[in-house]
């Protein structure tokens, strides 16, 4: 009787952990070909992963040195949810803007760098703008605490891509003791990839 009892225990198990008991494993089986894998995980939001993370990275305050960073979403709805109730800075230059636009929303606009432009937008890299810093505290009115999103081309001026180890705007103004720096990943361009509206 003990043996029959282990026995069917052992199938039990074996049918279970084979998966052959069903269950949702949150996959689902396509057909094996060269162009897909065997499995992949469900799509949640109209086949664009991206909209289906936490856009928000941990949220201020930070210490010295840290400070966050914002994906940009598909929709501009839920985009502007994430740019509530804080100073959103456009940190390229006033040449930037004139000729290639600006997000809709960043209507502030402190260089980070100063860059001297030619007619076809090529810019040789000049030194930092001496009165970022004070420029950004003045705009604040002085509230280092306040909650300050940054965006600049590609991500590599505001958060150098989110490389804390090297300098950025986001980086810099967390180090002169602002707690609540956020930068756009990707810069204006990932925004615009994702038909975020822009002013021209």
């Amino acid at each position: 009787m003990r043996l029959l009892i282990v026995a069917v225990l052992s199938i039990v198990t074996l049918f279970i952990s084979t998966g052959c008991g069903g269950g949702n494993n949150d996959k689902k089986i396509i057909p094996l070909s060269t162009e897909n894998p065997i499995i992949v995980p469900n799509e949640t939001t109209n086949g664009n992963k991206n909209d289906t993370k936490n856009f928000l990275s941990n949220p201020g305050p930070f210490s010295a040195g840290d400070f966050g960073s914002i994906t940009p979403v598909s929709y501009y709805e839920n985009m502007k949810a994430k740019l509530s109730d804080a100073t959103l800075i456009d940190i390229r230059t006033n040449w930037e803007r004139q000729h290639k636009g600006y997000p809709k929303g960043f209507i502030n606009n402190i260089p980070y760098q100063n860059r001297d432009y030619n007619d076809n937008g090529k810019y040789e890299h000049k030194p930092l703008n001496p009165t970022f810093v004070n420029d950004v505290t003045e705009l604040v009115n002085g509230d280092i605490h306040k909650k300050i999103i940054l965006i600049c081309a590609s991500g590599s001026r505001s958060g150098a891509h989110n490389n804390k180890a090297k300098a950025s705007a986001a980086k810099l103004l967390s180090e002169k003791g602002f707690t609540n720096v956020y930068h756009i990943t990707g810069g204006y361009a990932n925004w615009i990839s994702h038909g975020l509206p822009v002013i021209k």
